[in-house]
């Protein structure tokens, strides 16, 4: 499957507010402004969570009630009971208010039920048995929002019922003598508390009407259980989970002290995925596998041998989910594998007898990080199902569920997981209804696993000043993730692969080396690592080894920098040259060389950015008629052995080589780059290469003249390649978006893709290739400042261009076309003037000459009645080495010549790459002028 990446979009002008307000940096202000933060007041704050700024409980609905019931009920010594959930959200619920009711002088009561007799929630059985034991008030945690009739059944029986909860209400909520759930406040801060969230928020408010104190002990638990139920952290739960951490790497609680030194977390500053990964799993797995009340007693205990028991049971407890949990998942992926269907659908339901419901919920979570779609996993009992769901790509599946309810005996959570129960005969209906709603409101989604990034880096950017900065974003989780950023065009060195089953791909990357590593991503190492530049996602961080710290990115995904970040649905062009530059790559892996044919030179001089961007330096060679004929000579013999390079050539050197030699018989593959003829291949008849065309893309160009002193001002992309006339736009008009004259082939993308998303403004471009999809989009004008010297140059914008027809204006004039003839005569002068310069040169020089370039110049014009251009005389020079005339060689303005005997020379200007170039360069400007002279009236 495809992986896809997704750049997040930033308001940029409101992030460099934020960058100069706070004295940030840029890079730390966008990350913010991608969070949801919308002033600079808003960043402050974010960057410095503060207890006081979290709300006052008593202003949430139902607090006061609540508080009133159980004010009463501890008066009255009524038996009182907590109700709560199995996981390390209604486990730590349940111990602060129980620990709250114990500073109020009562020693309160707690039920939790038995995930596989009972599930989840409120159960009538439960309250019967509860209400036959005497209690008079039940305090739920974490559970019950739903539970219309059990609350009803309470109610009948005598019994005041409070509901604290935090999952989605329904339409019709029971009727609670209180009911306490922040999606029930308009307070934006507290809408995502986890359930831990809510009991703490009582027990603080109790503890405040009472006089008791704050609840400031409680903190380690909240952050502990808020984590794991990954709600958002942000708003409140920041604050929370900022502080509880703090808390919990100097917790006093011998249970918590047993479990962090169980994990080997003791004396670390400990992090959110400390606690998502080793403790959260250890307090879960009692729930899964056994009774909850471990954990609860754990948390609860005072005794250090106790404790030390509990964390062990715990930790073995975890081995054995973790046991169970594999065998089902290689089940479930099985099952899916051999049923594809599910996977193209976009999503995934899989299910088996008996599997066990304590360890489901992983099991989908992990199948729905595997393939990127939501999952659904079911554990059968006869005709009776009970499932697990977790969500990906952004799927909503509190609200998917409740378009499928009536298929459905139960269901309940949020947007990110939930549980529901079915029937089997039920299960083709469920799964209709499900396809609907992702069809209906999910759709546009994009096939294959996603990686969203917040922005792309350069190399200079990573250092320790930025892992700072990025620390201070901590804690990360749901809602405020850890950053994700790209790096561009890296070369890969010392790759290996690590582990005890060598499963995870270690290397180093970039000029500096930087160590990096992908941990369970063995299938990164491809045979293209030794020949690509590599794209990478990744997350900063610190690796500390011996004592020594040092910058390491932790890989989430790698290609080679010829695949795009993704692939759009429709044909398009530019996907061609990427395809035939990753199919290059293959082949030299393979050992074989690779051929590239361009038109002309130029066309070749303005495609070797791109390469250089893509592909590792000293797997390139140009191999053309300006090289120096000594060199062209060497690389001519590298290539005709088979060494392997991709050799980027001319049509005319082509011609001029298949003359003179065979092609070399490793050679697999050919690519024509954006030709308007069908090459000559009689040359490749008798060869295993593969010819690859790529045409000279000409949707109709509809031309018309204009003056560029009055630009328009929607979208509009400009064509210079003059210096003055670059430096003339850029000076006339505010804020246009300049790729040209940019080497680096990242950054051109950089400003393709500003282009591609504004609404309005103006590109300039010098027909030079970006890379990977530097779509420009639907434009508006295509203005042609300066004329290009052929069709290939269009190709820049034709490629990427979202349209059949070019609206193409001309700001050129007529004068401008004789520029450029002059200077190409100037670079390949004619026949005559090398033969008349030749006679000279013989007169002038004996056998060697060392003279100025500006001298020679001066004693030609004398002899020939006419003046000699500088690039003229130097391409005459090249013509005439070519034909082993002369010798030449040129440091600064010295020039030294030496004559060759005329014997062995090639007297035939056929012979002289050079000049064949030259010939081909003039006739791609002649069928350009040809196209537009007919609309040049000025």
């Amino acid at each position: 499957m495809n992986s896809i990446w997704l750049l997040n979009t930033c308001d940029d002008q409101l992030a460099r507010k934020i960058s100069t307000d706070l004295n940030i940096s840029l890079i730390l202000a966008r990350l913010l402004v991608q969070r949801g933060i919308a002033s600079p007041e808003a960043a402050r704050k974010f960057l410095n969570p503060d207890l006081v700024n979290l709300t006052d409980p008593l202003t949430m609905n139902g607090m006061q009630a609540a508080a009133d019931i159980i004010l009463k009920a501890l008066h009255n010594k009524d038996k009182i009971v907590i109700y709560g959930d199995y996981d390390v959200d209604g486990v730590c619920s349940v111990v602060i208010i129980k620990e709250c009711l114990q500073r109020l002088g009562y020693n309160a009561d707690y039920y939790v039920p038995d995930r596989f007799l009972e599930g989840y929630g409120l159960n009538k059985e439960a309250i019967l048995e509860l209400a036959g034991l005497g209690y008079k008030l039940i305090i739920t945690v974490d559970c019950g929002i739903a539970s219309v009739e059990e609350t009803e059944l309470a109610r009948q029986l005598g019994m005041d019922l409070i509901i604290t909860d935090h999952h989605t209400p329904p339409p019709d909520q029971p009727n609670a003598n209180a009911i306490i759930n922040p999606k029930n406040d308009n307070i934006p801060a507290i809408n995502d508390l986890a359930g831990v969230g809510v009991a703490y928020k009582l027990a603080c408010a109790l503890l405040n009407l009472q006089g008791k104190g704050v609840g400031q002990e409680w903190l380690e638990l909240v952050a502990l259980a808020t984590v794991a139920d990954m709600v958002p952290l942000i708003e409140e739960n920041r604050i929370l989970v900022k502080y509880g951490l703090k808390a919990l790497e100097k917790t006093e609680r011998p249970g918590l002290q047993a479990l962090i030194n169980k994990t080997s977390l003791c004396g670390k500053e400990l992090e959110t995925w400390h606690v998502g990964f080793m403790l959260a799993p250890r307090l879960n797995s009692a729930g899964r596998l056994d009774s909850a009340r471990t954990s609860i007693e754990l948390l609860l205990s005072r005794e250090e041998s106790q404790a030390d028991q509990l964390a062990a049971r715990l930790c073995a407890l975890n081995d054995e989910r973790k046991t169970i949990e594999d065998s089902i998942y290689q089940l479930a992926v099985a099952d899916i594998e051999s049923n594809k269907a599910y996977v193209s659908k976009g999503y995934i339901i899989t299910g088996g007898e008996h599997w066990h419901e304590g360890v489901i919920g992983i099991v989908a979570s992990r199948l729905a990080n595997h393939y990127n779609l939501p999952a659904i996993v079911i554990s059968w009992d006869g005709d009776k199902g009970r499932a697990s769901a977790r969500s990906s790509a952004n799927v909503n599946l509190y609200q998917a569920l409740t378009h499928c309810q009536d298929t459905l005996e139960k269901f309940g959570g949020h947007k990110m997981a939930a549980g529901l129960s079915l029937k089997k005969e039920n299960l083709a209906a469920f799964e209709q209804a499900f396809r609907e709603y992702l069809n209906d409101v999910e759709s546009g989604r994009l096939d294959g696993v996603i990686y969203t990034v917040d922005m792309e880096l350069d190399q200079a950017a990573i250092n320790p000043h930025l892992i700072k900065e990025i620390k201070s974003l901590r804690p990360f989780g749901e809602g405020n993730p850890v950053p994700r950023f790209i790096l561009r065009g890296s070369e890969i060195h010392e790759p290996t692969l690590v582990g005890a089953q060598k499963e995870h791909f270690k290397f180093k990357t970039g000029s500096n080396y930087v160590e990096s590593i992908a941990f369970h991503r063995s299938d990164l190492m491809t045979p293209v690592i030794k020949t690509c530049k590599h794209d990478m996602v990744f997350e900063l961080s610190e690796n500390v080894f011996r004592g020594r710290t040092s910058i390491q990115l932790k890989i989430k995904d790698m290609k080679s920098s010829c695949c795009p970040d993704y692939f759009p649905g429709k044909d398009n062009k530019s996907l061609e040259l990427l395809s035939a530059i990753q199919r290059s790559a293959y082949e030299l892996a393979k050992d074989h060389p690779v051929l590239f044919v361009y038109p002309g030179y130029r066309s070749l001089r303005k495609h070797i950015d791109l390469l250089q961007g893509l592909i590792k330096a000293d797997q390139l060679k140009e191999m053309h008629g300006l090289l120096p004929a000594g060199q062209r000579n060497s690389i001519q013999n590298q290539f005709e052995s088979g060494q392997t390079k991709i050799y980027l050539t001319t049509q005319a050197f082509l011609n001029y080589y298949c003359d003179h030699n065979r092609l070399p018989e490793k050679l697999r593959y050919t690519v024509f780059l954006w030709t308007t003829e069908k090459p000559k291949l009689e040359a490749f008849q008798n060869t295993f290469t593969e010819i690859f065309i790529i045409n000279n893309h000409q949707p109709e160009i509809l031309i018309s003249p204009s003056d560029w002193n009055s630009l328009p001002t929607d979208r509009t992309v400009i064509y210079a390649n003059r210096p003055s006339t670059i430096k003339k736009l850029f000076k006339s008009q505010n804020g246009m978006m300049i790729e040209s004259g940019l080497t680096d082939v990242w950054q051109r993308m950089t400003v393709r893709q500003r282009f591609s998303k504004a609404t309005a403004g103006m590109l300039l471009f010098d027909g030079t290739h970006p890379t990977g999809l530097a779509q420009i989009g639907k434009i508006d004008n295509f203005i042609l400042a300066d004329s290009p010297f052929g069709h290939y140059e269009l190709a820049a914008v034709a490629d990427y261009w979202d349209g059949d027809e070019i609206p193409l204006k001309l700001s050129f004039t007529k004068q401008d076309l004789q520029k450029n003839r002059a200077f190409l005569e100037r670079m390949y002068p004619e026949g005559e003037l090398v033969e008349r310069v030749w006679r000279q040169l013989r007169r002038q020089i004996k056998t060697k000459l060392r003279i100025t370039e500006a001298e020679l110049a001066g004693r030609l014009e004398k002899d020939l009645h006419r003046p000699i251009h500088p690039l003229e005389l130097n391409s005459i020079l090249c013509i005439l080495a070519d034909l082993d005339l002369c010798q030449f060689e040129k440091s600064g303005s010295i020039m030294e010549i030496k004559l060759l005997p005329t014997d062995s020379a090639k007297r035939s200007l056929q012979e002289s790459p050079y000049y064949l170039e030259g010939r081909e360069e003039k006739k791609l400007l002649v069928k350009w002028e040809q196209h537009i002279n007919t609309n040049l009236v000025r």
